[in-house]
């Protein structure tokens, strides 16, 4: 359990990282697309404005990664984490928060970085399960 874990808290640092470094390099590419409530004011939330423009949505992000990683631990409960990563992202949808293409490249993001760190382990089965296909 203390390995699940260590792979839970680095998770979430990596994505901590990426979000610092896509806020940094704002200021360097060319501005995104407005969010649903930037473009069209006649949305109105019951939860806060967002006061940030359309970036792949870091909830999508962590929910699709904890459940590739999560899913490596419990391999029979691999579809249901990963429906249950779908439905977070939506929530961000419904919510008025993102658009679906936030949420689509915010779960492939983080489904990315899982897999990536789910390669890196030993073959010898003394880590994580590795998934299929890995290098």
């Amino acid at each position: 359990m203390r390995r699940l874990f260590g792979w839970v808290a680095g998770l979430v640092g990596i994505a901590a990282a990426a979000r610092y470094l896509a806020r940094r390099s704002r200021a360097a590419t060319p501005p995104p697309a407005p969010a649903p409530t930037q473009a069209d004011p006649a949305i109105t939330l019951s939860i806060g404005l967002p006061n940030f423009p359309s970036y792949p949505s870091n909830h999508a992000s962590l929910s699709g990664g904890m459940a590739r990683i999560l899913g490596s631990f419990f391999p029979a409960e691999k579809n249901r984490l990963d429906g249950l990563a779908d439905q977070a992202a939506m929530s961000r949808l419904f919510g008025g928060i993102h658009f679906r293409v936030d949420n689509d490249t915010g779960l492939r993001l983080g489904r990315t970085v899982a897999r990536w760190a789910l390669c890196q382990q030993p073959a010898d089965g003394s880590g994580l399960r590795r998934v299929d296909g890995c290098r």
